[in-house]
């Protein structure tokens, strides 16, 4: 797990700091569990936490997710502008 390496050894995926990530809870229902340990089997990663953080990482690769951004940043702007 993330928290069994020393402070500030960097992680195998994306170079981020172990003192830069945040412990996040995810309940889980079976089929996402069942998806999490598949890309463990399949040597993807590790164990769950990384498992989800390479999952989340193929996310903002989308350029949906660039879109989806932008557009939050435009609501946020509008709400301040209330």
């Amino acid at each position: 797990m993330l928290i069994d390496r020393p402070p500030g050894q960097r992680s195998q995926e994306g170079g981020t700091a172990v003192s830069d990530l945040t412990p996040v809870m995810a309940r889980l229902g079976p089929v996402e569990l069942d998806i999490v340990d598949t890309l463990i089997s399949a040597g993807i990663a590790p164990n769950r936490a990384e498992a989800i953080r390479w999952a989340l990482a193929r996310i903002s690769e989308r350029p949906a997710y660039a879109q989806l951004r932008e557009r939050t940043r435009e609501i946020e702007r509008l709400k301040s502008e209330f």
